[in-house]
């Protein structure tokens, strides 16, 4: 009996100590979610979300998008910004697509197609301070009525 009640007061004088196991972090969701020209330059805008209840310093991003069959390196930062726990912000960045790449992208997504792209890469965080895998896939249509601009 009376070790019962020395495990129990162990056990409620730990609980009292406040001891947390630590949450995993998840990495921030970076996708594409448009392409446009604009003023003879390109620019691609990416939405970054937080899928964790804990602020988020993003740092640096480094991808690689392959669209329709073309390589397009993408760089942001640093800085950036604070993602917001459990938050989505949007960025757009310019990007230098050739014009071989221009070309690709209006062959695949003519008369109502879509080009199919795949997104890697790395995104650094300085709090909490790790780097994580970034993979994504999808596709772009292009917007009716609107010449170089892509969803």
């Amino acid at each position: 009996m009376m070790q019962r009640r020395s495990a129990l007061a162990f056990l409620l004088l730990l609980s009292a100590c406040g001891y947390r196991p630590k949450k995993p972090l998840a990495p921030p969701r970076v996708t594409v979610t448009g392409l446009r020209r604009q003023s003879g330059q390109w620019l691609i805008k990416l939405r970054l979300q937080n899928l964790v209840d804990a602020d988020m310093w993003l740092d640096y991003l480094e991808l690689q998008l392959e669209i329709a069959g073309q390589q397009l390196p993408i760089r942001i930062g640093p800085p950036m910004n604070i993602l917001s726990a459990l938050a989505t912000d949007v960025v757009e960045q310019p990007v230098a697509i050739s014009t071989t790449q221009s070309a690709a992208l209006q062959t695949a997504t003519a008369n109502g197609g879509s080009a199919e792209y795949s997104l890697q890469g790395k995104a650094w965080t300085s709090e909490p301070k790790r780097s994580f895998e970034v993979e994504q896939q999808g596709f772009l249509s292009a917007v009716p009525g609107r010449e170089g601009e892509y969803r």
